[in-house]
């Protein structure tokens, strides 16, 4: 098969001690295979596409607060097999991440 990702992303400081990141990624996967005793990648094309923010924020001298949030959606579509689009790898999911970082 052959793929591909692409991938952009920058951070800037909101304040003295608070940072924003955002990023973008996006991949694709194109199956060749165009036999018929190969139904799992006939014409298959993947999709992933991620978004990424995230707030980095010093709450006191060693420590820090961090919180990320991502979006992510897949596709599975296979042109040569309508009925597979949808599949169980066909996903979205959003995700929330906190944490603290204490440096000693």
């Amino acid at each position: 098969y052959k793929t591909g990702t692409v991938s952009i992303g920058t951070s800037f400081p909101l304040s003295k001690e608070t940072d924003l990141a955002v990023s973008w990624e996006g991949m694709s996967r194109d199956f060749t295979s165009g036999q018929a005793v190969d139904p799992d990648h006939r014409d298959r094309k993947d999709k992933r596409r991620t978004f990424r923010g995230g707030l980095n924020c010093r709450i006191f001298k060693h420590a820090r607060f961090t919180a990320v949030y991502e979006n992510v959606r897949q596709d599975t579509n296979r042109k040569g097999d309508p009925a597979a689009t949808g599949e169980e790898l066909d996903y979205g999911q959003e995700i929330l991440r906190a944490g603290l970082t204490y440096k000693f």
